[in-house]
């Protein structure tokens, strides 16, 4: 199973949803397209960020419109600011998968302690 948290964003309450890939993990990718197949996620637009070592893929969906954002340190993330219903909806639909397990969080002030299941 692949872990992913939902959590308030750096500076913001605003939602989104992280996962954490290891090297190689694109078995983990299959399993997000088919867990956003259940929202009928389509892309829109991909964007190239070199400058970041980042790509953005910009979908559109029956939950509204959302951003996926790949870095090449790891870290993918579900971002929707001004649509945080589409992230109650897409976590359900990855907690509905048998690939995926939402860890738990717990915010203490400014801090973030994960569920010791994510990596």
């Amino acid at each position: 199973m692949f872990p992913f948290v939902i959590r308030p964003g750096y500076k913001t309450k605003e939602l989104l949803i992280e996962f954490r890939l290891a090297s190689g993990d694109d078995e983990m990718i299959l399993a997000l397209k088919e867990a956003l197949a259940k929202v009928n996620a389509e892309l829109v637009e991909k964007l190239d960020l070199w400058q970041n070592d980042e790509i953005i893929y910009r979908m559109k969906s029956d939950c509204g419109e959302f951003d996926i954002s790949s870095n090449n340190y790891g870290s993918i993330f579900v971002l929707a600011p001004h649509n945080q219903a589409a992230i109650t909806k897409i976590g359900l639909a990855l907690a509905s998968s048998p690939s995926f397990e939402e860890v738990l969080v717990v915010l203490y002030g400014h801090e973030l302690f994960r569920g010791r299941n994510f990596r």
